[in-house]
C-alpha cells in the first residue's frame, strides 16, 4: 500500500481542517500504465475475522470506524443488503432505486445509487424527481444553472429510498436540513442536495448514515443497513 504527501489537488476535495482521505472503496486497473495500489480496506482485509467496516458518522462530533466485525447492539431490525457492481467501476453502486416522499413515489424512473461516505450530501440527480420533490416546498427556485436552491428557513420534506426488494428507507427532514448550504449573500437562499440531472442517479452521502448503521462486506461485494438501535447510538437530531 502506497503511503506519502500529496504534493496538489485538483478542486475543493478536502475541508481546511481535514486530515487526508481514507481509500475505502474499490482497486481497478489503472488507465494511465502505473502500477495499481490496494486500498487501506483492500490492503487489511486478510489479517480481519471477516472483511467487513462499518463506520459510525456524526454530524459535529468525530465518528469511527470499526474493522472485521458488526456490533449488534447499535442497529435494529434486520440488515437490509443490496448487492453492488464493482466490476465497470471502483465505487459501491447499486441499481434500481426509486426515490419518494410522503409514501409516493417522485419518480416512476428507476435510478442507480451511489452509497458514498466521502461528504456528498444525500439526493438525487433527476430532472422529474427532483422537480416533484421541491414542488412539496415553499420558495424553491432554479438558478441560472438549472440548481434548485430554497429558502434556508422552509420545511422541507422526508426522504425515502425505495430499494429493490424492500422497503423505503426514509431519511428524516431534520437529517436532510441539517445539511443547508447558504448560495446567498445574505444567507437566506440554500442549495438542495435533490437537484436535475439528465440521465442521473442518486447519492446515499452523509445524512443516510447519520440515520442508518451500514455494514459494508469487501468481499461478496455489498453494503447493509438497518436503522440505528436508540438515542445513544442515533445521531441527536432523531431524539
Amino acid at each position: 500500500m502506497a503511503i506519502g504527501a500529496a504534493n496538489y489537488t485538483v478542486g475543493p476535495i478536502l475541508p481546511p481542517d481535514a486530515d487526508g482521505i481514507m481509500g475505502m472503496a474499490f482497486v481497478q486497473p489503472d488507465s494511465n500504465g502505473l502500477v495499481r495500489q490496494p486500498t487501506c480496506m483492500i490492503a487489511v482485509q486478510d489479517q480481519l475475522p471477516d472483511p467487513i467496516f462499518t463506520p459510525k458518522l456524526h454530524s459535529n462530533t468525530p465518528g469511527s470506524i470499526y474493522f472485521g466485525y458488526v456490533d449488534d447492539n447499535i442497529y435494529t431490525g434486520n440488515l437490509v443488503k443490496m448487492p453492488v457492481d464493482n466490476q465497470t467501476q471502483s465505487s459501491w453502486l447499486t441499481d434500481g432505486v426509486i426515490f419518494g416522499s410522503g409514501g409516493s413515489n417522485l419518480s416512476s424512473k428507476a435510478l442507480p445509487l451511489l452509497f458514498n461516505t466521502g461528504g456528498q450530501g444525500t439526493g438525487l440527480r433527476e430532472a422529474a424527481a427532483a422537480a416533484a420533490y421541491w414542488a412539496q416546498v415553499q420558495g424553491p427556485s432554479q438558478d441560472s444553472n438549472g440548481n434548485w436552491i430554497y429558502p434556508c428557513n422552509a420545511t422541507t420534506p422526508d426522504l425515502d429510498i425505495n430499494f429493490p426488494g424492500s422497503g423505503p428507507a426514509m431519511i428524516p427532514r431534520a437529517i436532510l436540513n441539517n445539511a443547508n448550504e447558504s448560495v446567498s449573500s445574505d444567507g437566506t437562499m440554500c442549495l438542495g442536495d435533490r437537484q436535475s440531472q439528465e440521465g442521473g442517479q442518486g447519492n446515499a452521502g452523509d445524512q443516510f448514515f447519520l440515520t442508518f448503521f451500514t455494514v459494508w462486506n469487501q468481499a461478496e461485494p455489498s453494503p447493509s443497513f438497518a436503522p440505528y438501535d436508540n438515542c445513544l447510538f442515533r445521531e441527536p437530531l432523531h431524539c
